[in-house]
């Protein structure tokens, strides 16, 4: 079971993290410092718990609740904020969240609060059956699974596309797939998108006149630093780094 935590300041993130760790919970725990880097991680990995700050730069904590809720329907949201005015929570609750925690957080009433969601989230999971029944499938059937999500992914890299619609796609559960796909491929279905659209990335530098931030819509991200950065770390060289090099 994967969580986000999303918060602008460094110290209320490792708090929480800290909470998660010292009550025993049972989660991956992923962070990260606003909205936006936050929606990129939902964009790319499950994400079953969501943990946000409201007030931060760039996107703030309902408006990125809002596109987790159109990524993942049933991710479960909770709210936290050192703003207790009514017109934060009326809204929370107009998008479906969990709980609305106000800082500074209280011991008790978080890892009620987490123990609730926990308990939820594990009762509406897949049984084991379910996932056993996947795993009998033939050699074959898995192959053709997975040539099949390869081939969704070359053809939709620049949408929004995630393990949960993958999933959706070929009938199976998320943990089950992502399963599937590192033991053919070798690589996590995350880390293959990415591959895939960062490759098309550098084609287009090399291969067309448009422009950086074009480049990076056009491969399916939203933020050009985080697309630099990711680019930066595949290639060894900011995209516009790139292609002045390949093109001297």
């Amino acid at each position: 079971m994967n969580i986000l935590v999303v918060d602008d300041q460094k110290l209320e993130r490792d708090g929480i993290i800290r909470l998660i760790e010292n009550n025993n919970f049972r989660l991956n725990v992923a962070e990260a410092e606003n909205g936006v880097k936050a929606l990129n991680h939902i964009r790319e990995n499950p994400v079953d718990i969501l943990i946000t700050d409201i007030r931060m730069p760039f996107m703030d904590g309902l408006e990125l609740s809002q596109k987790a809720k159109e990524i993942y329907p049933n991710v479960t949201i909770i709210i936290y904020s050192a703003y207790g005015e009514f017109e934060y929570a009326r809204k929370a609750i107009d998008i479906h969240v969990e709980s609305y925690l106000l800082k500074p957080l209280k011991v008790k009433e978080f890892v009620n609060v987490m123990t609730k969601a926990v308990s939820r989230l594990e009762s509406e999971s897949p049984s084991p059956r379910h996932d056993a029944e996947a795993e009998a499938l033939p050699l074959e059937a898995s192959r053709k699974v997975t040539q099949e999500v390869i081939k969704l992914i070359r053809k939709h890299y620049m949408q929004d596309i995630h393990l949960d619609m993958l999933a959706k796609q070929v009938y199976l559960t998320p943990s089950y797939l992502s399963q599937l796909f590192k033991k053919e491929t070798g690589s996590g279905i995350a880390k293959f998108i990415k591959t895939v659209r960062l490759e098309e990335a550098r084609k287009k530098l090399l291969g067309t006149n448009m422009r950086v931030s074009e480049i990076c819509t056009s491969v399916g991200y939203t933020d050009l630093s985080y697309f630099c950065s990711l680019f930066r770390n595949m290639y060894g060289a900011t995209p516009a780094q790139y292609r002045e090099d390949h093109h001297a």
